[in-house]
């Protein structure tokens, strides 16, 4: 009988190891190069990789990590099995969910049973969000790029060429989702180069981290809160951070993507206005058929950048009511700053859900200073009009831009937060 006992638990063990290694892993090589394929065998040598021509072996020597493969669809699929159709929340959520990771079809799916369970503001807003993504989505599918620089079929006017080395790189699509961090975001993060460890290394013996029984504290810690803290000890030009990888976007960006630009697409960036070729009063925004994480953060960027000759802001943080983005949005009678020409204005009023839904957009910012991002590359567009003695956007507007101090020199010392 216990001879009998010992092989079922031997095999339940076999079972359980082969389960292990048939899930698709990501290994690193000190090479550089990132393998994805079934580990079928670990050894203290090292693993060999189901891929697809050949089974392969990598020495361990070799190996710098090995992570598992975020699948979005098995993920969908295990909170799709646990769901009951006639619970609000659950869809509500699910449809959340699947909006924040892409799955367009399957949010718009779940939002519209949430809506006809129980027709809420939350869900309703959600839907519209979701139909908006997959309606882009389906249009960028219908107008492929062209060209090996991605570029779109709707440039945002006429003779406007629309080229993706015009947009903000990926590094500094990072930079910002690391700015742009609150303490209520719950974002996707990835650690590379045992980045934990030379963070432990820096900052070990002083400050929060002058006891160990802190530093194992700290190693408890999910990856996520790891991550905030690292962000919020290290300078924005620390290495560390390059290491630090945030694969969704902060909460304010999510609302930036699906809300905001939903209404600024057809209203300032029109062809006739702000999209047009060369843009209108210095502002060039890029409203084309094939968006994504660049064109979005590029078109953020420009937004978040421009102010006018008089030093007025179209994203104020400090006083976000102030904000172009909302002054120029309201009826004349209305509008403390009237937009320079004669348009339908997007809000009918300051009690208006658009107006009330920008606002609360620029509130989810970083404020009231503006964060540093130390971006390494500037696309065309985004600096145009910032002045380099103008400083932080909360700061006073110099009204000479050859202003000097009280010694006679040119005062060098504010930048710009990019």
């Amino acid at each position: 009988m216990l001879k009998h006992a010992y092989l079922s638990m031997l095999c339940c063990l076999l079972l359980a190891c082969g389960y292990c290694f048939a899930e698709k892993k990501q290994i690193k090589l000190k090479s550089g190069e990132t393998i994805i394929g079934e580990v079928v065998e670990q050894t203290p040598e090292g693993i060999k990789v189901k891929r697809p021509l050949a089974t392969v072996f990598y020495p361990k020597d070799q190996i710098v990590s090995i992570e598992p493969v975020y699948d979005v669809k098995e993920d969908y699929a295990n909170r799709l099995s646990k769901l009951k159709k006639d619970d609000f929340e659950g869809q509500l959520a699910l449809g959340q969910w699947a909006l924040e990771n892409k799955l367009y079809p399957e949010a718009v799916k779940h939002l519209e049973e949430a809506v006809k369970l129980k027709n809420e503001e939350r869900a309703r807003l959600l839907l519209r969000q979701a139909q908006a993504r997959l309606e882009d989505a389906e249009k960028a599918k219908e107008t492929p790029s062209k060209g090996g620089d991605k570029s779109g079929s709707s440039a945002g006017g006429d003779g406007a060429t629309f080229s993706m080395k015009q947009m903000v790189s990926d590094d500094d699509i990072q930079r910002i989702r690391m700015a742009e961090l609150s303490d209520d975001d719950r974002v996707k993060v990835e650690f590379r180069k045992d980045v934990v460890d030379r963070f432990l290394e820096q900052v070990r013996g002083r400050g929060k981290f002058a006891e160990e029984t802190d530093v194992a504290k700290f190693r408890r810690l999910p990856a996520l809160r790891q991550a905030k803290i690292i962000i919020e000890e290290v300078g924005p030009g620390d290495p560390l951070r390059n290491d630090i990888i945030i694969k969704s976007d902060p909460a304010s960006m999510r609302e930036f993507h699906s809300g905001v630009w939903r209404w600024v697409s057809t209203s300032c960036a029109a062809a006739t206005c702000h999209g047009s070729a060369k843009g209108q009063g210095g502002l060039k925004l890029w409203n084309v058929t094939a968006r994504s994480d660049n064109v979005d953060y590029t078109n953020f960027l420009i937004l978040d950048a421009f102010h006018t000759k008089g030093g007025l802001q179209v994203i104020r943080r400090d006083e976000p009511e102030e904000s172009l983005l909302l002054q120029f949005g309201l009826p004349d009678n209305q509008a403390k700053h009237r937009h320079p020409k004669e348009k339908r204005p997007p809000f009918s009023s300051k009690t208006s859900p658009l107006y009330k839904q920008t606002l609360d957009w620029i509130l989810s910012l970083k404020r009231p200073l503006h964060p540093e991002y130390g971006l390494k590359s500037i696309p065309p567009h985004v600096m145009k009009r910032i002045d380099p003695l103008f400083g932080l956007p909360t700061s006073p507007v110099p009204k000479d831009k050859g202003a000097k101090d009280k010694s006679g020199k040119s005062d060098k010392s504010s930048k710009p937060p990019f």
